[in-house]
């Protein structure tokens, strides 16, 4: 086996233990404060050999067996019978129960809890689990701009309880653009910025490795974003920087077509370019021959990037020294994830 199946296998394991569902373990709580877990023991216990019946009651006993069990102080198999009005003390030993000594005690001020008297020589049944899978994704990640970049949004685990061999899943999640910049070394009042995304695209990985036939396609609700610079007349410095981030709907990854064996995992990313621009046809000339000068330096000051998965937790903050242009979306953030 060679060294990176290996890797592929732990990186698998690996996910499969950090995303692991354990079985439910629930605490008893008992309703009665009041009473010492000792207490309420000891009355389930002499409650349990009041009203328990030995196999060998089942028949008649002989004479023989009867003084065997007066002899042994166990006369009527465990049971005792207990007046309603007052306490009544009993050796556990002389009542056949395993363990040390101790002295049973019926006291029915102490309320009877967590005790069935139908029992049912059933076994403990267990709900099965129907999860065919599980995704896990990460809230209101920052994935920047740039050819080489990947950003992971989540990951797809394979239940055990898997129907078929292969999907084709969608997945659709809210995003938000936001761009800024800093240090901008002049008045650009006016200035149309512009943004063009291109060569959005998935990657798909199992382990570290990107799948061979990755069928999926991904879109963004809108493939521009503009905004109109306006830097405050109250700024005195020599640069000045901007902000604004826009809530613009949902990006679909669609047609994600993978085998689903149980245990598989998957992590989803997604990689864009960002083209950007600057407009200044409609300022003065003196401003346009400005920023002309200075526009490599105005774009290299400023960077785009896509939050997605964004949900009701993320705050959208409000433009700083820009305007925006771009229309933005009402709908509700709710990350979605389906398969056939």
């Amino acid at each position: 086996m060679s060294n990176s199946t290996i890797q592929t296998a732990c990186e698998q394991r690996k996910i499969s233990m950090q995303f692991n569902i354990p079985p439910v373990r629930n605490e008893l709580v008992s309703p009665y404060p009041e009473f010492t877990s000792a207490q309420l023991n000891m009355r389930r216990k002499v409650e349990v050999l009041k009203y328990a019946k030995q196999s060998s009651q089942s028949r008649k006993m002989t004479s023989k067996e009867q003084q065997a069990q007066i002899l042994r102080g166990n006369y009527r198999g465990n049971t005792l019978f207990c007046p309603d009005d007052y306490k009544i003390s009993h050796s556990s030993s002389a009542s056949g129960v395993p363990g040390p000594y101790v002295q049973l005690v019926e006291d029915k001020s102490v309320p009877l809890y967590n005790y069935l008297p139908n029992r049912l020589a059933n076994a403990v049944e267990v709900g099965e689990d129907n999860t065919e899978w599980s995704i896990y994704v990460l809230s209101n990640v920052s994935c920047p701009a740039g050819l080489n970049n990947v950003t992971n949004i989540s990951t797809l685990l394979i239940r055990a309880a898997i129907k078929k061999n292969v999907y084709t899943y969608t997945y659709t999640a809210p995003i938000v653009y936001t761009i800024q910049g800093t240090s901008i070394p002049i008045d650009t009042s006016g200035v149309i910025f512009k943004i063009d995304l291109n060569n959005i695209s998935t990657k798909i990985y199992y382990g570290s490795n990107t799948i061979a036939n990755n069928t999926s396609a991904l879109s963004f609700p809108t493939n521009a974003f503009q905004i109109t610079l306006q830097p405050s007349s109250t700024i005195t410095t020599d640069t000045y920087s901007y902000s604004a981030s826009l809530y613009v709907g949902y990006m679909t990854i669609s047609n994600i077509y993978l085998n689903t064996s149980p245990g598989f995992s998957y992590n989803f990313g997604i990689t864009y370019n960002a083209s950007k621009s600057l407009d200044y046809s409609n300022v003065s000339t003196n401003t346009a021959t400005t920023v002309s000068t200075n526009t490599t330096t105005i774009l290299n000051n400023s960077t785009f990037s896509v939050v997605a998965n964004v949900n009701d937790t993320y705050t959208i903050p409000s433009a700083t020294n820009c305007v925006v242009n771009t229309s933005a979306s009402s709908s509700a953030k709710t990350t979605t994830f389906s398969g056939v």
